[in-house]
């Protein structure tokens, strides 16, 4: 008896064994992940606040914002003189959404938020600051090679 109980857990180790490396069995599913909220549900009411961008660079902030951020509900023109450019932007998106938002923008834009554009918030009120005004971005140097090896 004591033999029979002893091959029977040398099967089971075995066959647990194999089956953990088994080669051919499909890896588990990844577990679930579930998303943050897409909104606070509430609609705000943001400034927000453009200064020193050309108007083809606010133009395309603004269609992002309209077209692709999700909570949308509508925006109007506060102030559009020259290199200032502020707009009433309503949304159920919250504020740290939106300032992760605006930074994907800018950066798909070819700017750097450390370099080329200060992003700040206060309250409701969101700023975006072109700091290098007089460089256009596509007229500027590019940067050097640094991995060599790969060219």
């Amino acid at each position: 008896m004591p033999r029979l109980s002893f091959l029977l857990l040398l099967a089971v180790l075995l066959g647990a064994c194999t089956a953990a490396a088994d080669p051919y069995r499909p890896p588990p599913p990844p577990p679930a992940v579930s998303a943050p909220p897409p909104s606070t549900g509430l609609m705000t009411t943001y400034t927000v606040t453009l200064r020193h961008f050309s108007n083809a660079e606010s133009a395309e902030i603004v269609r992002a914002m309209t077209t692709e951020f999700p909570g949308y509900s509508s925006y109007d023109a506060l102030l559009t003189s020259g290199a200032v450019q502020r707009y009433e932007y309503v949304s159920n998106a919250n504020l740290a959404q939106l300032v992760e938002w605006l930074g994907w923008v800018v950066s798909d834009m070819g700017f750097s938020l450390d370099r080329d554009v200060e992003l700040q918030t206060e309250g409701t009120m969101i700023t975006l600051d072109r700091l290098r005004v007089g460089a256009e971005r596509w007229n500027a140097p590019p940067p050097p090679r640094r991995y060599y090896r790969f060219q």
